[in-house]
């Protein structure tokens, strides 16, 4: 069975759609990395970044190490072995290594080449028969402010293809793959439920069949200029506890303006407790096809919560 909510939001438009789709008893179709990880007890492994590293050849150790005893130049990356909350909990840069830097549960890894890409892959045993590729754009803090679409270079390719025939060649479903330069970063065998929305209108009906029966038909058209805007608060906003207030006028206004809304925090939570993403919050994410769109609705959408100290 899908899991009857997504951790930690409060309002995701495609966790309903999906819900709303899969009424097949049995039918079970990963949207988050909870559903996914009960769900494969075999590939749970690729929720450990440390070994997703290790897979590739590229250099990892855990906290306990100082990087230059391990041949790790600094700046380095460090980030939770495991994380399956998500929202980029606990991974910073570390410009100096200090005692203090000590984080139980956490590694280091070199700092790898931007761009970073977000690929969703359908994969049929192994083999990779179809992909959509996002590209993130950061703010000064290194913030992502919202994803487009991207072709997906050769090296993240060849990598990807290279992986799921070595890996997942018992696998048939969607898996996501974050990447930089020619590395894999993050693999986890489920879809990116951000994105999906470009996918193309029989997507999903595509994807049920391919889960139900292990037969994959490509979606005809995709959308080839999709954009995921991430709307952020301060840190000034971490005590406040946003709530949804009016669902209705929330869905009237998807509806109007053509966009989709994910509100990735629980209501009645502190932000500070739910969405964190290193120096301001993530409020909602609007999926849409021209910023002007997304910033008029994303204006409207302050009216359907309540929480925030703007009424």
């Amino acid at each position: 069975m899908l899991a009857k909510r997504v951790l930690g939001y409060s309002y995701h438009h495609w966790a309903d759609v999906v819900r709303d789709q899969i009424v097949e008893p049995g039918l079970s179709i990963p949207v988050n990395d909870q559903d996914a990880y009960l769900l494969y007890p075999h590939y749970r492994w690729l929720f450990n970044r440390l070994l997703v590293c290790e897979a590739q050849g590229l250099p990892a150790y855990p906290h306990g190490f100082e990087p230059g005893d391990v041949g790790l130049e600094l700046p380095v990356f460090s980030k939770p072995i495991v994380n399956i909350w998500g929202d980029s909990r606990g991974a910073e840069r570390l410009d100096e290594w200090r005692p203090s830097s000590y984080t139980p549960g956490h590694f280091l890894m070199p700092l790898l080449p931007e761009p970073q890409f977000s690929t969703d892959a359908v994969i049929l045993r192994g083999q990779v028969e179809w992909w959509y590729t996002m590209r993130p754009v950061t703010d000064h803090n290194g913030s992502f402010i919202r994803w487009e679409t991207a072709p997906l270079p050769t090296e993240p390719a060849d990598t990807i293809r290279a992986w799921a025939a070595r890996h997942l060649t018992d696998f048939t479903g969607v898996a996501n793959f974050e990447t930089r330069g020619p590395w894999i970063i993050e693999a986890p065998p489920r879809m990116a439920l951000q994105f999906i929305d470009f996918y193309g209108s029989c997507w999903l009906e595509r994807v049920i069949a391919l889960y139900r029966g292990g037969v994959w038909k490509p979606p005809q058209e995709t959308d080839d200029h999709g954009i995921s805007y991430v709307m952020r608060v301060d840190l000034s906003h971490a005590e406040c506890r946003p709530r949804l207030r009016d669902r209705d006028r929330l869905q009237r206004l998807e509806r109007r303006a053509g966009v989709s809304v994910i509100l990735p925090w629980q209501d009645g939570l502190r932000l500070r407790d739910g969405s964190h993403g290193g120096a301001s919050y993530r409020l909602a994410i609007l999926n849409g096809r021209d910023m002007a769109t997304l910033e008029r609705a994303a204006v409207e959408l302050l009216t359907c919560l309540s929480g925030l100290g703007l009424e």
